[in-house]
């Protein structure tokens, strides 16, 4: 994968069979360069506006010239798709199946494991608080002790970032007066504890697989790439700080859609926390998360088909085969 800041010689190095370009088709050296050796090109997320100032080039006939590597064309949306046909001038077909969005595979999970754990679980409320910094531990517990005046059953799983922080967090817990078991340390989940301190980062999946209602960790201090996308996938309502770094865009779109609640500090995590106590409410939002998740699907199997299809030896394939 190329992007476009890297210098055409990259390009002119690996040789690509295949480039799929998002945005507007700037930096027409490198374009110029991978056009070489790509068997097709195609053109993502494609917006007319974009298209018109990433042409507008003083060098007569480069506008064309650019839009002429491209084999394919993908609009963003309907409101662009007339604009880029025109652009194009009927020598590409241009199809519209949405916005290319992020993806990414769900953590994996040990089967016997998890169904262990759901059975311990299957008759107490849960939320997750996941791969939490240390930083944010008071905050989170603050907001459990909060949310147990309207469900004194709820159990609190509270994942860490790093894993040598489990024995500082499960006396921080029993300090405030919280029954607390650790994993590492082989504590069951049936021994009723209040908060279980989940301190092995690579059992993510397993924890997200059990807990309808996730605050996504390292999103109320700074931090790095806070994980949105997994929990989403896998069934979770959503809660998240305002320090969502690099993935503000997915943020943006989980909120907007109704697929996360947005807070500010430990008194709004409570207070969403047990807004999403409701299974109604949290089902509704786990749903939304999920379309917001998929949506990118139709054109991301489309680019797959294509791509396997050219690499093949094969043509572009017909949009409806």
């Amino acid at each position: 994968m190329l992007f476009a800041g890297d210098d055409a010689r990259i390009a002119a190095h690996w040789k690509p069979d295949v480039c799929i370009w998002t945005g507007g088709p700037s930096h027409p050296s490198l374009l110029s360069q991978i056009a070489r050796t790509s068997k097709v090109m195609l053109l993502v997320d494609a917006e007319i506006n974009t298209l018109s100032r990433g042409t507008s080039l003083p060098i007569p006939g480069l506008r064309d010239t650019i839009l002429g590597y491209f084999d394919k064309v993908f609009a963003l949306d309907d409101v662009n798709l007339t604009g880029l046909q025109a652009a194009f001038s009927d020598r590409i077909y241009v199809e519209n199946l949405g916005a290319l969005r992020e993806g990414g595979y769900p953590p994996t999970y040990n089967e016997s494991e998890l169904e262990d754990v759901r059975q311990c679980l299957s008759a107490r409320p849960v939320w997750l608080a996941a791969l939490c910094a240390d930083a944010e531990f008071d905050a989170v517990l603050q907001a459990h002790e909060h949310a147990l005046r309207t469900s004194h059953r709820l159990l609190l799983i509270i994942s860490t970032a790093n894993e040598g922080d489990g024995h500082a967090l499960k006396a921080l817990a029993e300090a405030r007066g919280l029954s607390a078991g650790l994993r590492s340390d082989g504590d069951d989940l049936e021994q009723g504890f209040q908060v279980y301190v989940a301190d092995d980062p690579e059992e993510i999946g397993m924890w997200y697989r059990v807990s309808p209602l996730c605050f996504i960790g390292k999103t109320l201090v700074p931090s790095h790439s806070p994980q949105l996308l997994a929990p989403a996938a896998l069934g979770s309502a959503l809660i998240f700080g305002p320090l969502v770094h690099n993935t503000s865009a997915l943020a943006d779109q989980l909120e907007n859609q109704g697929a996360a609640l947005r807070i500010s500090d430990a008194k709004t995590l409570a207070e969403a926390v047990v807004i999403l106590l409701a299974p109604d409410k949290a089902a509704r939002m786990a749903h939304n998360a999920w379309e917001v998740v998929t949506e990118g699907a139709p054109v991301l199997d489309r680019l797959t088909n294509i791509a396997g299809t050219v690499l093949d030896g094969g043509g572009i394939p017909d949009a409806h085969t």
